[in-house]
Formats: C-alpha cells, sequence, structure tokens
C-alpha cells in the first residue's frame, strides 16, 4: 500500500500540487545546495551524483552540540570531525572541517622553513649562523606542533590536550629564539649593552611561564577567559624580544601582523557576526594564522638581513652557552611541561568520570545522543543574522 502524500505541505489555495518522486528529487537537491552555500564548502569537494549533492569522501561532521566541550570553538556551529583515529584524522585533511584551512596554513610554511634550513649556507662575512639556525628550526618546530593540535585533536581529548601543549611549548621556544637573535646580531654582534646580563635569563623564565600558564588556561571551562591568558602569556614573552632588539622596516611590519592577529583573535570576527556561515573558511583563527606567519617570516627576513651585515667575530661567552647548551635545556622543560598538564588533564578526567553514566555529550534530539544518522539541529543562524 502506497503512504498517502503529506497533507500538511500541500497549498491551501490554487491548483492543487502533484507530489511525484522528480519534485521531491528537486527539491531535496535544491535543499542540499543551499545548505552547501550556507557552509561555505568549496566546490570541488562537491560531487552531483544521483541527483544529490554529497561530499567525497562520505564522513558525516558533526555540530558544535555533539562533541566535547574542549573542542567547540565560539560561533563555529558545525564542521566538526568525529573523535576517532590518526587515520580519521588524516584522512579529513581533505574535507571541509573547521580545522582544514588551520592544518594546512600551519603545514606548508613548517616544510617551507624545513626546506630553508637545509639549504641555508654561512654568510661571506664569517659571522656565526647558529642563532639564526635555531630561529628557522623554532619557526618549523611551531609551525609542525600548531599543524597536530588542529589536524589530530579529534584523537581524543588526552591527545588534544598534549599536542595543543606542544604548541603552546613551540611558541615561547620560538620567543626565545627570537631573543637569542636579537641578542646575537640586533645591535652590532659583540658590542656590549646593558640588558645582556638578565637578556637570555629573563627570556627563558617568561617562556616558561608562559608556557606553563598556556597549557593551564586548556583546564579552565571559561573559554574566554583561557584565552585572555594565553594571549597574556606569550604577549610579554614577545614584548620583551622586541624590547630589546633593533628596529628596521622588517620589524615594523612584523609588529603590525602580530597586533592584527592578536585583535582578529580576540574579536572573533566574521563568525561572532554571522554564526554558521564562515565554518570552514574565513574565520577568525584561519585569519590569525596567516597574520602569525607573515609576521614571523618578516622577522626571519630581519634576522637573516642583521646576520649578513654583522661582523666577523666569536660570540660571547654567554651567548655561546645559551646556543650549544640553554635552549635545548629550555626546550626539554617546555616539552616536560605540555606532558605534565597533558598528566593534569587526565588525573583530572578520571576524578570527574563516574559509573554509569554515559560518556556521549547530549544533543538536542535527547540526552544518549539521538539517532547517529540523523544531523541535530545547530545554534540558531537565522536568529543571529537578524
Amino acid at each position: 500500500m502506497e503512504s498517502a502524500p503529506n497533507m500538511e505541505s500541500a497549498p491551501t489555495t490554487g491548483e492543487p500540487q502533484r507530489w511525484t518522486t522528480e519534485s521531491a528529487s528537486e527539491l531535496d537537491t535544491a535543499a542540499r545546495r543551499r545548505s552547501h552555500r550556507r557552509l561555505a564548502l568549496p566546490h570541488w569537494l562537491l560531487a552531483v551524483t544521483d541527483d544529490k549533492w554529497t561530499v567525497q569522501p562520505t564522513v558525516r561532521l558533526l555540530s558544535d552540540t555533539e562533541v566535547e566541550p574542549m573542542r567547540r570553538e565560539p560561533y563555529i556551529t558545525g564542521g566538526y570531525l568525529p573523535s576517532g583515529s590518526f587515520a580519521l584524522c588524516l584522512r579529513a585533511l581533505l574535507l571541509p572541517t573547521n580545522e582544514l584551512f588551520n592544518s594546512w596554513s600551519a603545514l606548508l610554511p613548517a616544510l617551507g622553513y624545513l626546506w630553508q634550513l637545509l639549504r641555508s649556507v654561512p654568510p661571506q662575512n664569517g659571522a656565526d649562523p647558529r642563532p639564526y639556525h635555531l630561529l628557522l628550526l623554532s619557526v618549523a618546530l611551531s609551525s609542525l606542533a600548531s599543524f597536530l593540535a588542529h589536524g589530530f585533536s579529534a584523537v581524543s581529548p588526552a591527545v588534544a590536550q598534549l599536542f595543543y601543549g606542544l604548541d603552546y611549548a613551540g611558541i615561547t621556544l620560538l620567543g626565545l629564539a627570537m631573543t637569542m637573535a636579537e641578542h646575537a646580531y640586533g645591535s652590532g654582534g659583540g658590542e656590549e649593552r646593558w640588558l645582556d646580563g638578565v637578556l637570555l635569563p629573563t627570556a627563558a623564565v617568561l617562556a616558561l611561564l608562559g608556557c606553563a600558564a598556556a597549557c593551564w588556561s586548556r583546564l579552565s571551562r571559561c573559554q574566554h577567559r583561557g584565552q585572555r591568558l594565553r594571549l597574556r602569556g606569550q604577549a610579554v614573552l614577545f614584548l620583551w624580544s622586541a624590547a630589546a632588539g633593533s628596529w628596521s622596516p622588517l620589524r615594523a611590519a612584523a609588529a603590525l601582523c602580530a597586533a592584527s592577529a592578536v585583535c582578529v583573535y580576540a574579536s572573533r570576527w566574521p563568525e561572532r557576526r554571522w554564526p554558521g556561515r564562515w565554518d570552514v573558511l574565513g574565520h577568525s583563527h584561519g585569519t590569525f594564522h596567516v597574520l602569525t606567519q607573515l609576521a614571523a617570516g618578516c622577522c626571519v627576513a630581519a634576522v637573516r638581513a642583521q646576520l649578513e651585515a654583522a661582523p666577523a667575530g666569536q660570540q660571547p661567552v654567554e651567548l655561546r652557552w645559551w646556543v650549544e647548551v640553554g635552549y635545548g635545556a629550555v626546550a626539554s622543560a617546555l616539552v616536560a611541561t605540555a606532558i605534565g598538564f597533558t598528566g593534569l588533564y587526565a588525573a583530572a578526567e578520571r576524578h570527574t568520570k563516574r559509573p554509569g553514566t554515559d560518556p556521549r555529550p547530549a544533543t538536542a534530539s535527547g540526552p544518549q545522543g539521538g539517532d547517529p544518522e540523523v544531523r541535530p539541529p545547530t545554534s540558531d543562524i537565522s536568529a543571529a543574522q537578524t
């Protein structure tokens, strides 16, 4: 027996509408096209098969109500990858997730800096290139850690905590390497300066405190409070590094890009104005990545110019110790800090987990998650737009 048509959807005036298979298919296709346009998916990821628009390969992305609170980004309502394995995360590098741009904008610069480091040649003036090489290594490691954090945070909450901790460790290690490069080439090579005695020890302490504060912010339940804590802890280190060096047009461009990145990251624009429309491309975190990479590139170019203009000769004994021993010691301490806070997070999760409760997050279809094949509604985008 054929089922009766849906009388609630039939028009109340005019000629009666014939509900055929073709009209239903056309309506379904049009609805899918409008949905994909709202999510701003790239056209090369869309394929038309049997009058239905599907994403290839097929992986059902989740909404913000279906993932752990730790993974939710403010005003990003969709495009979350389901928790799974490393293989699923590798597969998702070509899917329209909300971490697509963040992952590639970190991986590609990292490969470029590693290639630049491998092909780097000593300057002709005989200056010591090791601080410059450490700066290149730090930028590459920081970008690789950011790629791991954004590309593989969906494996598990503990893996996300570890990789984001390594990301913060890489950022603060980059601040220390920039300070070392400023100390080596910023003011005529080996000339004595009034900050020489406290410059690098203070930078190392600020790096450790900034990394610890950023890792601690991941344990906070309030995302805005954690964001402010991360920005303040890392900004102090980079301001200390900038204040100790010399200024040039490249330094000014780097400072402008860094300040713009902080403003964009803190404002959460444009997704704050149009939630759900910039989940894949165009969100503030992707813009933040582009601006920070531009700032790092300007700093590397400025240090390279200072290296080529530096006088020949050995660096001071204190700087040689930091290049040979101190950099590796601080890097090991930063990695240990990230691992230690991961252990704290795992212990806190075991303490708060109670037997007999469903670990799956509650969705709009019910407290147990509902039908896994039906995507629950996300935030009310239309109300936010009006």
